[in-house]
């Protein structure tokens, strides 16, 4: 049984589908890369797997049980958490307030490995307030707090972006290490030769709907990852 199930999820604002019925299943220890240009559907695709927003349709599944209409938190409690596209974290609070939000919701006691081998930073600036980090502070702060509700499921949103090239390769490299052991993670990712590189599958979604479901290898093989970024053209210098 896959530790996460998506049938027929289909997520609508109004009249407008922003996604049109997608299935995938997530194996336990999976690295799973969601692609595609702005507008796509995987912001909204994390959002209703969060109950951020209500499914127009399908069922979301962890370990077989379904979980559409779930709030937020009783999500988080049962083994998934998002890392949000811009960080969010608690601007006006300090790196160690932010942290032991994370921390209120599951129970986990990795605090000394997080801050001594993972997130050494996060220990230098744990009286500061969260908003005076710079952005890949904060990248980290916001991963870090996400670990500490001791997720089974990890979900970041486009953890990358903004970054300088020197921090989004330690990002990515937290990736990898949370990856490494054993994680199951869905990464939604701009940097689409990144994501690849770490990524057990990949699927790829264009307006909505999945246009693409295998593994890294057969995508950069096909025409699928070109056509969803540049309309079926090879992108020219």
């Amino acid at each position: 049984m896959p530790l996460l199930d998506i049938t027929d999820l289909r997520v609508a604002y109004g009249p407008i589908y922003a996604l049109h019925g997608l299935n995938l299943s997530v194996q336990e220890g999976e690295l799973v890369a969601l692609l595609g240009p702005n507008g796509a559907g995987k912001s909204s695709t994390l959002a209703a797997l969060m109950g951020m927003v209500k499914p127009a349709a399908g069922t979301v599944k962890i370990d077989g049980r379904n979980i559409v209409g779930w709030s937020t938190e009783r999500t988080v409690r049962h083994g998934m958490t998002l890392v949000p596209e811009g960080r969010r974290v608690f601007a006006d609070l300090t790196v160690a307030e932010n942290l032991r939000l994370g921390a209120a919701v599951g129970k986990n006691d990795r605090w000394s490995t997080l801050f001594d081998t993972m997130f050494p930073i996060l220990q230098e600036r744990r009286h500061q307030r969260a908003g005076t980090l710079s952005g890949g502070e904060q990248q980290q702060l916001a991963i870090a707090r996400a670990l500490l509700s001791n997720p089974r499921i990890l979900l970041l949103d486009e953890p990358s972006l903004g970054l300088a090239p020197t921090v989004v390769d330690r990002i990515f490299d937290l990736i990898q290490v949370l990856h490494d052991e054993g994680l199951t993670i869905v990464l939604v990712e701009q940097n689409a030769r990144r994501a690849l590189d770490m990524a057990d599958r990949a699927i790829v979604l264009a307006s909505g709907d999945c246009v693409f479901s295998g593994t890294p290898a057969e995508l950069l093989a096909g025409e699928a990852l070109t056509q969803a970024f540049f309309g079926g053209e090879e992108k020219t210098a």
